[in-house]
């Protein structure tokens, strides 16, 4: 039975339904959850027309995207322990940013089970934030892949 299941969120209504399935195995198996936002590092590369107001003003705007993004994960984050310690499962969270394909297969190297959304679920494609390739995923990682959906 896994002693460790990495779940991988983004907040969205997938990630969500991903994220009770881990606690129902986590409860099954007596297992603890490392429960990970990962913020992708690619909103750091917007750039338009926009920005012809000046660095300053583009400068600004990137600090509240980061803060705004930073508040978002942590509050997904919370909402999940909470759930979590309602059913008497413990877990670590922690947010990340960075290349979303290459913290999951680092973080996936440590855990017996990887809990993600799909990424082909339906929904709002502002809830799309976690954007990965889950044939290259499973390529590289060696332990079990359950993806959730937004029926769970």
């Amino acid at each position: 039975m896994p002693a460790q299941i990495l779940y991988v969120t983004d907040g969205s209504p997938s990630a969500r339904g991903a994220g009770l399935a881990a606690l129902e195995l986590a409860g099954l198996w007596e297992a603890a959850i490392r429960a990970v936002f990962i913020i992708d590092e690619s909103w750091g590369h917007i750039l338009g027309d926009e920005w012809m107001s000046g660095a300053v003003t583009r400068a600004n705007f990137f600090r509240w995207l980061g803060e705004g993004l930073q508040k978002q994960a942590s509050v997904v984050l919370d909402e999940f322990c909470d759930l979590a310690k309602s059913r008497e499962v413990r877990v670590e969270k922690q947010i990340l940013a960075g290349s979303t394909e290459k913290l999951i297969i680092s973080l996936a190297k440590e855990a017996d089970l990887l809990v993600l959304p799909n990424p082909y679920a339906a929904g709002h494609p502002a809830e799309a934030g976690l954007k990965f390739n889950i044939n290259k995923l499973a390529r590289a990682i060696k332990c079990p892949v359950w993806l959730g959906n937004d029926k769970n």
